[in-house]
């Protein structure tokens, strides 16, 4: 999971929202609300990974990314 809060950080910062300005807004808070999961296979110590993050689909106030992380070897 902290690849994947990494990858939807990095998403966020490529849509050009600055997170640190939105940190000084009062009342604005970036939550995730919901996590759904499928652990297919483990990712063992020194496995490469590769984390991918789309937005699969999104209104004003609440975007919905979409996120895989897979072994290297397995993409």
């Amino acid at each position: 999971m902290e690849f994947i809060e990494r990858a939807r950080s990095e998403l966020v910062r490529a849509l050009g929202v600055d997170k640190a300005a939105l940190k000084g807004e009062p009342g604005l808070v970036l939550a995730v609300r919901r996590v759904e999961a499928d652990y297919l296979s483990p990712a063992r110590f020194d496995d490469l990974l590769s984390v991918t993050t789309t937005v699969q689909a999104a209104t004003h106030a609440r975007p919905a990314p979409a996120s895989a992380a897979r072994r290297r070897s397995a993409v």
